[in-house]
């Protein structure tokens, strides 16, 4: 599932291409509407607005669609991407939703797998986005925060980087690359931190995310699609040397997600 880098990358490609732009007709999959919302509503709420701003709450973005609209709410799902199209192109495969801009225009979204959504933010959306966690590349994020954070659970630590409702954002990829560049075991209760620790992860937190969006600047496509290479320095190298230390990276299971470390520059958790 694409996390915050992938994300923010979207946002700003598509401030780029659609800020200021109006949207003069629009087709919404039902699927991506996930039953709750009229196709025919969310239509025409889109259908007469003028883009004003994209941005992005964790793993969401959200779509501007000025006063007396509401916004428009976007999750990629596992497989969701965007793509423009001049007016009379053949639209490509996998096209869920087509919004017909001003300027001759057309934006696609595609989605092989169908999870991604496209919802209109009412009233229980806005409750969803407000019970998200502190954004990690935010002035709100620092040690301090973090460190209360870590004090108040007992989960491991990796399981609580990926808790949405306390940090906003990180999944499973980034929790391993973050535990990897703070040297921290991802079993590691998260409250038998140190504050020197804590102080480290905030600042592994900030750096890994801030490198993983200017790396994505420069790439069209991740590893995890067909053809892409893996750049990343754990995740999914299980048996391969670690970059530091030549160990082999090993491979555990943590909420059913696959969690790649280093044993040597990671040492084994402290618990109380």
């Amino acid at each position: 599932m694409p996390e915050l880098p992938e994300v923010e990358i979207w946002r700003e490609n598509l401030e780029r291409w659609i800020v200021g732009r109006r949207i003069l007709g629009a087709s919404v999959g039902d699927v991506l509407l996930r039953g709750s919302q009229p196709r025919r509503k969310v239509e025409a709420a889109l259908v007469g607005a003028t883009i004003q701003k994209i941005s992005r709450r964790g793993k969401f973005l959200l779509f501007d669609l000025g006063a007396r609209r509401p916004e428009l709410l976007v999750h990629l799902g596992m497989t969701g991407t965007f793509e423009r199209v001049a007016r009379k192109a053949r639209l490509p495969k996998f096209t869920r939703v087509v919004l017909l801009l001003s300027r001759g225009e057309r934006l696609a979204f595609l989605d092989v797998r169908r999870l991604g959504q496209f919802r209109l933010v009412n009233e229980r959306e806005q409750k969803r986005l407000d019970a998200l966690g502190v954004e990690p590349l935010s002035r709100e994020f620092t040690a301090k925060r973090l460190r209360e954070l870590t004090q108040k659970s007992s989960r491991s630590i990796k399981l609580l980087l990926m808790d949405q409702k306390r940090i906003a954002g990180i999944g499973n990829i980034q929790a391993a690359e973050v535990l990897f560049r703070a040297r921290i075991h991802p079993e590691q209760p998260a409250n038998t931190l140190t504050q020197g620790e804590v102080g480290r992860l905030a600042r592994s937190v900030r750096g890994s995310l801030r490198s993983e969006i200017e790396r994505s600047r420069s790439e069209t496509l991740t590893y995890l699609q067909a053809g892409g290479e893996n750049l990343f320095v754990v995740y999914g190298r299980s048996g391969k040397p670690c970059s530091r230390c030549k160990t082999p990276i090993a491979k555990l299971v943590q909420g059913g997600r696959s969690t790649y470390y280093c044993p040597s520059c990671q040492s084994s958790p402290k618990r109380k």
